[in-house]
């Protein structure tokens, strides 16, 4: 994920686009999910139970990440279509003042949204009692898990719009104009990727759903644990393996920069040859 973040950032020559820094942003925070949402998470089973504050401020930022690596896609993709259907010339797009803007906006709205959703009353999800060991069968009697909206609304729509724009795109090619051309090239988003993240996160739906159905006192049972240790230990790797090794199978030039880098970081140095 870093390797992607520095390509774009020292890997070209070329201008610094709108949607190239967006997939830079989805990296950060997926590289932020790894240091404070998955290595906690991996902790926990052989931990003694977290306190119910740093279990809220986790499972916030666990749903907020997610929120925003969604809606991050989403961006790239209205981005691409107005790039090429609506600006006259997109090279006089103003990539730094909309960068700032989309992840203000990005971020602002996910974690506004995540905090109250988990704030509102209502039981906790599933992870939360995982996370803090405490358990209340009442709750689940009395009071119903509270429904996150936002989160499948955000998968509809990401769905349906990068499945149209997608299709828009590839039947436009055909007209394109030389600019539109050029700024195809310069993404790191083709059309093979854009489809491919979107799968991997509907993919990500099916296990959360799955996931959300266990109920907490039948955890230990099975199938259920393994639902709960692979949406914890393996589906998140699986899933930011899926996406950077996506970018490097779609961008000879992302390939040949880091490998370049590598060799010259640790190949011999002229000294010792």
């Amino acid at each position: 994920m870093y390797s992607i973040i520095w390509f774009e950032r020292f890997g070209s020559e070329l201008k610094r686009m709108f949607v190239n820094r967006i997939v830079s942003s989805v990296c950060w925070s997926i590289i932020t999910w790894i240091i404070f949402v998955q290595i906690p998470e991996m902790i926990r089973y052989f931990s003694e139970p977290f306190s119910t504050k740093f279990c809220f401020v986790h499972l916030l930022l666990k749903n907020t990440l997610i929120t925003q690596v969604i809606i991050f896609f989403d961006v790239v993709n209205i981005v691409r279509y107005l790039l090429i259907f609506w600006l006259k010339d997109p090279f006089q797009f103003q990539d730094d003042f909309w960068y700032l803007f989309a992840n203000i906006w990005v971020i602002t709205f996910s974690v506004t949204s995540q905090f109250i959703y988990l704030y509102l009353p209502g039981c906790q999800p599933l992870n939360y009692f995982i996370c803090s060991g405490q358990y209340h069968p009442p709750c689940l009697a009395t009071i119903p898990q509270k429904p996150n909206y936002s989160t499948p609304v955000l998968q509809l729509f990401s769905v349906v719009s990068h499945i149209f724009v997608t299709t828009r795109i590839q039947l436009h090619k055909r007209k394109q104009n030389q600019n539109q051309i050029n700024i195809e090239k310069r993404n790191l988003t083709d059309y093979v990727t854009t489809i491919s993240n979107v799968t991997v996160m509907c993919v990500l739906t099916l296990f959360l759903v799955l996931f959300n159905r266990v109920q907490p006192e039948k955890a230990k049972d099975f199938p259920n644990y393994l639902i709960i240790y692979g949406c914890h230990m393996f589906v998140p790797f699986l899933a930011v393996l899926s996406i950077s090794s996506m970018y490097y199978v779609r961008q000879p030039k992302l390939r040949e920069t880091i490998y370049k880098e590598l060799v010259e970081w640790f190949g011999p140095s002229s000294s010792d040859t």
